[in-house]
């Protein structure tokens, strides 16, 4: 895990000068603060990262004392000791997974509640991703026939006259922010394990690349739904787009939300 990875994560916990807002921006920037920011989580990101967890056997036998060496808030877990372990490309879904540290951090009362949160939030977050591009072809190019905003302004910026405010939209070649790529940047922000071609992938010839940042929505679901719903809308009513209309979630602020 690289420095920046972290600086990123921490200032989407906190909502503090993180992703690019839309000109429609309709959500209280003063209201955000993901849940796992709040005053009640005083140690932030100790809190999920480096969990203490006691772990025994059946019979009640000490057999680790975990303390968040791996520094994952949800591990795999050893089929046999049930201690905390890296997860492998074979072992990496939420049935080998341990929630234990959402259930006693005091933020869910139960691992399945945690667990049917995380779930929710990833399926939310998917979806609004796969409105703005969905890569259907595997191969981390915004393809102008691929389902998506993004490939519509493509098509426009390849046809036989290219539309020039198409290939202005989506030239990184400039240092000059637009719409187009403040809503990539937002996407990036938001992408989930299941969206990782908003990580690092080509458009119109020049590439983009980022850490994952998002936790899977978890480090701040609120503001990163509103952010992406938001980016939606500036699409269509930038480049004149269809898609489907998108209203950002009217959500209240958690519990001992900190005001700025």
């Amino acid at each position: 895990m690289t420095s920046d990875r972290i600086w990123t994560a921490g200032l989407l916990v906190i909502g503090e000068n993180i992703g690019w807002i839309p000109p429609n921006f309709n959500y209280d920037t003063s209201r955000i603060v993901s849940s796992h920011g709040t005053g009640l989580n005083q140690r932030l990101c100790a809190t999920c990262h480096v969990a203490f967890t006691t772990i025994t056997d059946q019979s009640g036998v000490l057999i680790e004392n975990s303390v968040g060496h791996l520094f994952d808030a949800i591990p795999c877990t050893n089929a046999t000791t049930g201690v905390p372990e890296p997860c492998t490309p074979a072992r990496d879904s939420i049935k080998y997974r341990t929630f234990v540290a959402c259930a006693t951090a005091g933020c869910h009362p139960t691992q399945q509640s945690a667990i049917n949160s995380y779930s929710s939030v990833i399926g939310q977050l998917d979806n609004y991703l796969d409105q703005m591009w969905a890569d259907t072809n595997k191969n981390a190019v915004i393809d102008s026939i691929e389902p998506g905003l993004l490939p519509q302004l493509v098509a426009r910026a390849t046809r036989a006259t290219p539309d020039t405010v198409a290939v202005n939209a989506l030239n990184f070649g400039s240092t000059v922010t637009t719409v187009a790529k403040g809503a990539l940047f937002n996407a990036a922000l938001a992408a989930t394990s299941d969206r990782q071609h908003f990580l690092g992938g080509t458009v119109l010839g020049k590439g983009f690349a980022t850490h994952m940042a998002s936790g899977n929505g978890v480090h701040n679901p609120f503001l990163l739904e509103a952010l992406l719903c938001s980016s939606i809308s500036a699409l269509e009513t930038t480049y004149g787009l269809s898609g489907t209309p998108c209203t950002a979630p009217a959500l209240a602020p958690p519990i001992a939300v900190r005001r700025r």
